[in-house]
């Protein structure tokens, strides 16, 4: 009669793992809002300094500005499934890979490269 109760046991395991809740819903945006500067940069997997004093600032109402294509621009983002995902002047999809209090790491493709972003929170800003 043990047979069963592991059964229902696997059943009931399989049927909570699976009805895991969207993705976005255990992203906190609070943790992301705020100014990051880059520490470091890889383009097409080779250490870029061309963004040496490059920054993204992600504000509550759903707007970043950045000076990442040279001149600042502001645009609004969303983010969907860890993608950071931002339009208008500033249209580009980043994958969230790393984010912690004063760490933020996200890499996507921009025009033909690959580019990874490892930033961390400006000094300016209290986690």
């Amino acid at each position: 009669m043990k047979c069963p109760f592991y059964l229902l046991l696997a059943a009931f395991l399989i049927l909570v793992s699976s009805c895991k809740s969207d993705s976005n819903s255990h992203f906190d945006k609070a943790k992301i809002t705020g100014k990051w500067d880059i520490y470091d940069a890889t383009r097409n997997l080779r250490q870029t300094t061309t963004l040496k004093d490059g920054f993204i600032e992600l504000h509550e109402d759903g707007n970043l500005l950045t000076n990442i294509l040279g001149d600042t621009t502001f645009s609004p983002y969303i983010i969907k499934d860890q993608v950071l995902e931002s339009s208008g002047d500033f249209d580009y999809q980043f994958k969230i890979e790393q984010l912690s209090n004063d760490t933020l790491i996200l890499s996507g493709k921009m025009k033909v490269f690959d580019m990874v972003f490892y930033l961390s929170r400006s000094k300016d800003e209290n986690p």
